[in-house]
């Protein structure tokens, strides 16, 4: 049990470090999970003119294209003046001087040929089902339906609040297509909003970190409070103490007396 996200994090590196398994749940980071910030990827990379950063990560993380292949293709792109995913398009038909592996080839063949078919998916459909298809056509439902690891059930229940958000601007939305979602999610991040990962249950085998607002509520066998030190847990939030009326204290006290018994 740690006081805020912040000192959470050496604990987390060392369960890292151990190889023990974990779960954080702090009050913020759905956008900062990997499996999020595959899909947010995705999203964008429909888009012809997406910042090259998406496309990127969306070949790196989600294809497994080499990063040395994507290094060699950005790097390109000093010399060639046009966007990342025409050059993409032109090193996976093997029409592009920038040396990559036919691993690298393959992979990219992949990737544009769902983002091509996606993209007429995309024209008529609302975000949520494009996102969907998107999973199927990767085979990511069909995984995460029966997950094996508690690293594949954080991902489906991560990825089953994202839907969520999904689901809250089809509702209010006039009319709900990738681009316009967009737009609302970056005015969410643009104002520092970012929800909470998905909760998991109490029977999970692993170490569950909290901070104190996400464990209220919540019953454990064992608990460790750590960095319980003073000025930290408990931080003191006042400079100076409540006063306390006379005429409910019994007897005479000093001001410090009444505020010590008030703590």
């Amino acid at each position: 049990l740690v006081r805020n996200n912040k000192h959470a994090e050496p604990f987390l590196r060392a369960l890292d470090e151990q190889g023990v398994p974990y779960y954080f749940s702090g009050s913020r980071g759905l956008f900062q999970r990997p499996e999020i910030k595959e899909l947010i990827a995705f999203l964008y990379s429909l888009s012809q003119d997406t910042r090259q950063e998406y496309l990127y990560l969306l070949a790196e993380a989600a294809y497994g294209v080499p990063g040395d292949d994507l290094t060699q293709l950005v790097h390109a792109l000093a010399a060639e003046p046009t966007r990342l995913r025409t050059l993409m398009e032109r090193a996976a038909r093997g029409q592009s001087a920038v040396p990559i592996t036919e691993e690298g080839r393959e992979r990219l063949l992949r990737m544009l040929d769902d983002l091509h078919h996606l993209q007429d998916t995309a024209r008529n459909h609302r975000t949520g089902e494009v996102l969907r298809a998107y999973l199927d056509r990767r085979g990511i439902i069909k995984r995460l339906r029966a997950p094996q690891n508690f690293e594949d059930e954080i991902k489906a229940r991560n990825i089953v609040k994202f839907f969520s958000i999904l689901q809250s601007f089809g509702r209010v939305a006039v009319i709900d297509r990738v681009p316009l979602f967009l737009r609302h999610l970056g005015a969410i991040m643009e104002h520092g909003e970012d929800p909470a990962v998905a909760e998991i249950g109490a029977e999970s085998d692993v170490v569950q970190v909290l901070t104190i607002h996400r464990a209220k509520g919540l019953e454990f066998p064992v608990v460790y409070l750590v960095q319980a030190a003073t000025e930290r847990f408990p931080t003191r939030n006042r400079h100076t103490g409540i006063e306390v009326p006379v005429d409910l204290a019994p007897g005479e006290r000093s001001g410090s007396e009444l505020h010590k018994e008030e703590e």
